[in-house]
């Protein structure tokens, strides 16, 4: 019988079977390594960011004056006007003037 150094396998096989196990060999010690850089990073001495000062706000210009007068009239005005849904004369009334404009056309 021949010498066969590869457990019998024909030599296409024996070159695969190479190839994997270079292939499985690497990829351990590229995971092995990147384990290795893990542990390192999480071993390394904790330093903090740098803060930045707290800028403290600057005084309200007394320049803009605010006319308070016109702002009182408005809130007024607003309170005045109707919100929801209209009463039931409101309606009718809102209805009859609706027809009249209609008759018109």
């Amino acid at each position: 019988m021949a010498a066969s150094c590869c457990h019998g396998l024909a030599p296409a096989n024996r070159e695969l079977s190479f190839v994997r196990s270079s292939r499985s060999r690497r990829s351990e010690a590229k995971q092995a390594e990147a384990l290795s850089k893990r542990q390192e990073e999480r071993n390394k001495a904790f330093i903090p960011p740098k803060e930045k000062p707290v800028v403290k706000p600057k005084e309200a210009s007394t320049e803009n004056k605010i006319d308070v007068a016109a702002i009182k009239e408005k809130v007024k005005k607003a309170k005045n006007k109707k919100l929801g849904a209209l009463s039931g004369e409101e309606v009718k009334l809102k209805m009859e003037a609706d027809e009249k404009r209609k008759k018109k056309k």
